[in-house]
Order: C-alpha cells, then sequence, then structure tokens
C-alpha cells in the first residue's frame, strides 16, 4: 500500500470511528424527553442498551464467517446501511414500538463496523494509531450528545439530534462509497497454526475481570443525565454533562498517546485510576468536574491496559488474554445495565453514585492487584 492508499485509509478509520460514535449518546442523554415522548419507563433504558449490545455481539461474530466470503469494504458498507435503517425509524416513530424496533439495527450495524475497523488498523498501522481512532469515536459520542442537548434546548424534542446524526452519517457514506476500493482486503483466518495448551494462573484472570467491571464507564453515560434530571438539574444541562464525559474521554485517549512516551505504562494506569476516584466523589458534588475526571480517568485505561498483555506474555497467551479482554467487556456491558437498572428500580436514582462509586473501587482493586500478581514471563 503507498502513502497516499495509507492516508486515505487513515482518514476513513478516523470518519468510520465518528460515525460509530454518533448513536451511542443518543439514546442515553436524550432518554429524559425519549421516555416522556414514548410513555416508557425509567428502567426501560437497560433494556434497550442490552438488546443493543446483543446485536453488536451478533454481528461481532458474524463478522469472523462473513468476512472470509466478501470484503471488508462490504460488510462496512451494510453496516452503515442498517445504521442508517434505525436512524431513519428513530427519526420518524409515531410510536415507542417503531422507535424500539430501530434498535436491533443499530447493534448489527456497530458491532461489525467496531471490530472490522479494529482489525485492518491493527494490521496495517501503529498503536499510536489505534489509540487515535478510538479517540474519535469519542468525537462522535461528543457531537451526539451535544446535538441532543440542543435540540432538548431549542425544540423540546429529540428529533432534532436524531436529524444532525443521520446527515453527519450519511456524509461520511458518501465519502466512504467514493473511497470504497481501498477496503479490498478480504480477511484472514489462520486455520494451520496448532495451538498449545496454555496455562492461566488466577493473576491473569485478573486482565479479563478489569474489563468485565469496567463497563461501569458505559454506565456513566446511560444514568448520567437521568439522575441529575432526577436532582432537579436542567434536561439540557444534564445532556451536556454527557457530552462533556464522552468529550473528556476522547481528549485524554489523545494525550494519553502522547504521556505514554515518558511515563510507565504501570504507574499512568494508577494515576488514572486515583483521577477517576476523585471524579467518583464529585458526583453528588459537581457534575461538570465529575465528567471530566472521570472521562479523563477512564480516557486511558483501556487501550492501556489491552497492551500489557503482549508486554507479559508470550504472543499466544497475550493474544488469548485479549480475546478474554474484549469477551469480558461485552459481558459486563450486557450485565451492568441490567444490574443497575434492578438495583435503582428497587431503590430510586438517588442510589445510582454509590452504585458507581462502588464499582468503581471495585475495579480499582482490581487494577492494582493485576499489576502487582502479574509478573513478566518473556
Amino acid at each position: 500500500m503507498d502513502k497516499k492508499q495509507s492516508i486515505i485509509l487513515v482518514l476513513l478509520s478516523f470518519s468510520l470511528y465518528i460515525s460509530l460514535g454518533l448513536p451511542d449518546s443518543l439514546i442515553g442523554s436524550g432518554w429524559p424527553v425519549i421516555r416522556q415522548d414514548f410513555h416508557f419507563s425509567l428502567e426501560l433504558i437497560s433494556v434497550i442498551t442490552t438488546v443493543q449490545l446483543l446485536f453488536s455481539l451478533l454481528s461481532n461474530a458474524l463478522y469472523i464467517k462473513v468476512s472470509t466470503k466478501v470484503s471488508e469494504g462490504s460488510v462496512i458498507f451494510l453496516s452503515m446501511f442498517s445504521i442508517l435503517i434505525s436512524l431513519f425509524l428513530m427519526l420518524f416513530a409515531s410510536n415507542g414500538i417503531i422507535f424500539l424496533i430501530s434498535i436491533p439495527f443499530l447493534g448489527l450495524g456497530q458491532g461489525a463496523i467496531d471490530v472490522a475497523v479494529n482489525t485492518i488498523v491493527a494490521r496495517r498501522f501503529s498503536e499510536k494509531i489505534m489509540n487515535f481512532v478510538h479517540a474519535f469515536y469519542g468525537l462522535g459520542v461528543t457531537l451526539s450528545s451535544i446535538f441532543e442537548a440542543i435540540s432538548i434546548r431549542y425544540t423540546s424534542t429529540f428529533r432534532l439530534a436524531i436529524l444532525l446524526v443521520l446527515i453527519l452519517h450519511s456524509i461520511i457514506l458518501i465519502f466512504f462509497m467514493t473511497k470504497r476500493a481501498t477496503f479490498t482486503e478480504h480477511g484472514e483466518v489462520d486455520k494451520k497454526k496448532k495451538k498449545s495448551k496454555l496455562k492461566f494462573t488466577l493473576a491473569n484472570w485478573l486482565f479479563p475481570v478489569f474489563y468485565f467491571l469496567y463497563a461501569i464507564e458505559q454506565i456513566f453515560s446511560i444514568y448520567m443525565a437521568s439522575f441529575l434530571v432526577f436532582q432537579h438539574f436542567d434536561a439540557a444541562f444534564s445532556a451536556l454533562i454527557t457530552g462533556i464525559f464522552w468529550f473528556s474521554l476522547m481528549c485524554g485517549r489523545i494525550i494519553s498517546g502522547f504521556l505514554l512516551d515518558y511515563l510507565e505504562s504501570e504507574k499512568f494506569i494508577l494515576i488514572l485510576l486515583f483521577i477517576s476516584f476523585i471524579g467518583t466523589l464529585l458526583m453528588w458534588f459537581s457534575p461538570l468536574f465529575s465528567a471530566i475526571l472521570i472521562g479523563g480517568g477512564f480516557s486511558g485505561l483501556y487501550p492501556t491496559i489491552m497492551t500489557l498483555a503482549h508486554r507479559y506474555f508470550n504472543i499466544e497467551k497475550a493474544n488469548r488474554i485479549v480475546a478474554l479482554n474484549v469477551t469480558a467487556a461485552g459481558l459486563g456491558m450486557f450485565v451492568m445495565p441490567l444490574l443497575f437498572s434492578a438495583l435503582i428500580a428497587s431503590f430510586n436514582l438517588l442510589i445510582f453514585p454509590w452504585l458507581f462509586e462502588i464499582f468503581f473501587i471495585l475495579l480499582a482493586i482490581t487494577g492494582i492487584f493485576m499489576l502487582r500478581l502479574n509478573v513478566k514471563e518473556v
């Protein structure tokens, strides 16, 4: 691949991850208004998030087989078209049933784009480019949160935000179609390589446990806006707080990419955990600074810890741990919304920051023991 094609592929990857992030904050930040329009219960958002995740995981699984038969460009096009269908259904939904029908289309589209772009970038570019790609996901989520805040402020509904996201998604789809030839390779599956029997210690399993608990990142974006409205904050301000959280996450990943040139990964992870802890304490007193610190603190945890496996273990074991990490993260995103939904339904939204604090402490303890107990084997 020549330099021009590489630049085009990087730009496409950035734009695709913006597109991937655009719908992710629409439902969470706009939920106070969406549930009023369709007379949904507060807890239904966890069910919606779970259904979206299940279809996303299904899409991930299907990608492995489909990508060996058709080009990655075709997979991405079909995925983006699926998201387009979802956005149209949301925009023109006249009742709650039509809105709910849009969710599986959204999950199917996002899941395949996620795994396809990650596979392509990991195969062709450096880790720094990978970090920047994930930062552009945060840009997409931030934009949709801002769109939602504007929509609620000036129209008292969520539909303007859906329309703006739909327009931007369509522009990215058109850009992708003009450069689709860049994605001409088929997925590769190594069927010849024999798998040796790997031994996992209890300390090794702390990696996937950490990623399971890391799912509380998504919980913050799902429930923080509703918690603030419950506390009598303005709905538009509450939606904006969600946007600020994702903006901090995005900026933090860009900054992390540069800081890791000067800091050891282990020390950097501990610093991020401390910043996040301060942010969780501020949830009761300062939503703005809480969102900034939690977003900034969480930003570098996911990508930085993911790379530790390749520093600690041989390639085969590292690949297995990374696969377990991704699976555990998906499982956490499935379980956590259901758990938080059940607990909040049993009490009320005032319990949300307490629950978040408890699960963050579990996350931090797991991370600290993970760094202390795992020793380098290579």
